[in-house]
């Protein structure tokens, strides 16, 4: 089986196919020198939960960290 993912960067949007087959779309800006971008993801069952990405620089690379919320974001989960 061979898997295949496609990625399209803008600055304020990021769009992409999961692995599992869904196209996640994350919109957002520029926070304290990170790109935070979040959006809603549609789950198996139906549900949706909000996802947030932060791509923050460090020397030699980028740091990439992501969280899921399943409360209309009052609360983040790595």
């Amino acid at each position: 089986m061979l898997a295949i993912r496609i990625a399209i960067y803008q600055l304020e949007s990021l769009s992409w196919v999961t692995n599992g087959g869904r196209l996640l779309i994350i919109e957002g800006n520029m926070q304290d020198g990170a790109m935070v971008l979040a959006g809603m993801d549609g789950t198996t069952s139906g549900e949706g939960r909000l996802v947030r990405g932060i791509w923050k620089p460090v020397d030699g690379g980028v740091r990439e960290t992501a969280f899921t919320s399943t409360d209309g974001g009052k609360t983040w989960k790595p």
